[in-house]
C-alpha cells in the first residue's frame, strides 16, 4: 500500500507514523518546508520525500493535511460540465492520467433533471491549467 502525504506536519507525521506502522504502509511526503520533510524522514513518519506534488505518483489513500494558507499552492479544483452517461468520469480520469494528471479527489453533482452534472476534481496546483486543457479538449466545459 502507498501513502501520500500532502504536508507532514503534526497531522500527517502521525498518519504517516499510523500507516507505517499498523498497515505496513510505503509513505511519500511533501510539505512546502523541506525541514519538515528532513524532519519527518528522520523520526520515521515517511519513506520518502519529494519536492513537487507531481513527484508524489499513484497513492492507493491520499491525505491534504496542510495548513490552510498552504491548500492553494497544494491542489487546485476544476470543474467541468459533463452528460449524465456512463463512462464519462472514466473518460476524464483517463484523459488526464495520459497527461501525467494526478486526481487528488473529486466529487459529483447532478443537475436538475440529471441530464448534466458537475464534476469537480482536485489537481496539483502546477497541473491545474494543462487538466483544464484536456477536459476542454474532450468537449466539457471547464474552468
Amino acid at each position: 500500500m502507498r501513502v501520500a502525504l500532502l504536508g507532514v506536519g503534526l497531522i500527517g507525521g502521525s498518519i504517516g507514523l499510523a500507516a507505517r506502522e499498523r498497515l505496513g504502509a510505503h509513505v511519500v511526503g511533501w510539505n512546502r518546508s523541506p525541514a519538515a520533510l528532513q524532519t519527518a524522514l528522520a523520526n520515521g513518519a515517511i519513506d520518502e520525500a519529494v519536492s513537487s506534488l507531481s513527484e508524489i505518483g499513484d497513492a492507493d489513500i491520499a491525505v491534504a493535511s496542510v495548513s490552510i494558507d498552504a491548500l492553494p499552492a497544494a491542489v487546485r479544483e476544476i470543474r467541468a460540465s459533463v452528460p449524465n452517461r456512463p463512462g464519462v468520469v472514466a473518460q476524464l480520469a483517463l484523459e488526464l492520467g495520459r497527461g501525467g494528471i494526478n486526481i487528488t479527489d473529486m466529487s459529483l453533482a447532478p443537475e436538475a433533471g440529471n441530464r448534466t452534472g458537475m464534476v469537480a476534481l482536485w489537481v496539483p496546483a502546477g497541473d491545474a491549467e494543462r487538466a483544464i486543457e484536456l477536459v476542454s479538449g474532450l468537449g466539457f466545459p471547464a474552468a
